[in-house]
């Protein structure tokens, strides 16, 4: 069978996008090829203007529902400074065997593909993305256990980064090993509290019967004043419990007066942190009369409950519509917090269809 380079099929795929602009398959290869091309078949001059119709490419070929996986490397790379000159590793050993199995792959060479990534990783013992494709590969091949491994040596190089364990759960599903999977995506979520490991945790939610709902809790507005606080007269019901909102913007008014500078001596600007918004919301738990309020308002027993789990910090991460501000306390309440973000997902988030009004 006569093998079909990237640079020699670019034509044959900007032809067949002539006659079918939609395509979203010719127009993921022609992301690829222009890639390629950029890479190893253009000047320095002529190869801004393709990694630019590269990227436009592959993003449009993800808007006409193509999901190669691949895509989303490609982007994330391709938005990259510098990726022209080194996709990949400053080592061009490294990018040569990236490279081969790049062109092994888009022929269907599974074999060569895979031995020209495992080489590159054993190059360079931390790139991510040799590990990361040659997982790929092997899912390709539906071989799971192949692709386990590899997508276990990439979650071990950088095991914050959401992609591998997305893949990795995408591999198990296809093999009908749902709880495995499910453990590999809230993995996903956890590393990256984005669109697309959201996306695919909702996905195997709706193949097993499942329904992602997090607790309802709706905090008042905040004055861009820090002097002022506003009251909304509906939370000064004391059969509901209401009335202790209150606390939350006394709380949040104290830290922007002081409490951030004190706390966080070392930056300049006030932001609104974690740390901030657990203490109002636990300032409302601590308010809240259970004897005056006959009928608790439930937002504020849902406050009450991750309060007692040890959960609200994982309610604020992962549900609480995190800002700018509270997005710089992430990394570092994860890194040790693992395990409380594990069960928030598990005990509050993920749920059986019959649990659901």
């Amino acid at each position: 069978m006569k093998r079909v380079q990237p640079l020699a099929a670019l034509p044959l795929v900007e032809d067949l996008l002539t006659a079918n602009p939609d395509d979203g398959v010719a127009m993921g290869w022609l992301a690829y090829c222009l890639f390629a091309k950029a890479r190893h078949g253009a000047t320095a001059a002529e190869a801004p203007a393709l990694l630019k119709r590269a990227l436009d490419a592959a993003e449009r070929a993800k808007q006409l529902g193509n999901n190669w996986r691949l895509l989303d490397e490609l982007i994330s790379i391709l938005k990259t400074p510098g990726a022209p000159q080194h996709p990949y590793s400053d080592n061009p050993q490294v990018n040569a065997k990236m490279k081969e199995g790049e062109d092994a792959f888009s022929r269907g060479d599974n074999a060569g593909a895979l031995a020209a990534y495992a080489e590159a990783l054993k190059l360079d013992p931390k790139l991510y993305t040799a590990a990361l494709f040659a997982g790929d590969v092997c899912f390709r091949k539906k071989d799971v256990a192949c692709a386990s491994e590899w997508f276990g040596k990439a979650v071990a190089i950088d095991p914050g980064r959401e992609t591998a364990y997305r893949y990795w759960g995408d591999a198990l599903m296809s093999a009908g090993k749902m709880m495995e999977a499910r453990d590999k995506f809230i993995e996903a979520v956890i590393a990256e509290p984005s669109q697309k490991p959201w996306a695919s945790l909702m996905n195997w939610a709706k193949q097993n019967n499942c329904q992602l709902r997090a607790p309802k809790i709706e905090p008042p507005k905040i004055s861009d004043n820090p002097q002022t606080i506003v009251v909304n007269p509906n939370d000064l019901d004391e059969d509901s419990g209401r009335s202790a909102w209150v606390s939350y913007s006394l709380t949040r008014a104290a830290w922007r007066q002081g409490l951030f500078a004190k706390s966080y001596p070392t930056e300049k600007e006030y932001r609104h942190s974690l740390a901030e918004e657990v203490a109002a919301l636990s300032a409302v738990a601590d308010t809240v009369d259970r004897k005056k309020a006959k009928h608790l308002d439930p937002q504020l027993m849902n406050i009450l409950l991750l309060k007692g789990d040890g959960l609200l910090e994982a309610w604020v991460l992962m549900s609480g519509g995190m800002d700018a501000g509270i997005a710089q306390d992430y990394a570092v309440y994860c890194a040790a917090h693992h395990t409380e973000m594990r069960a928030y997902l598990d005990k509050y988030v993920i749920h059986p269809a019959a649990e659901n009004p």
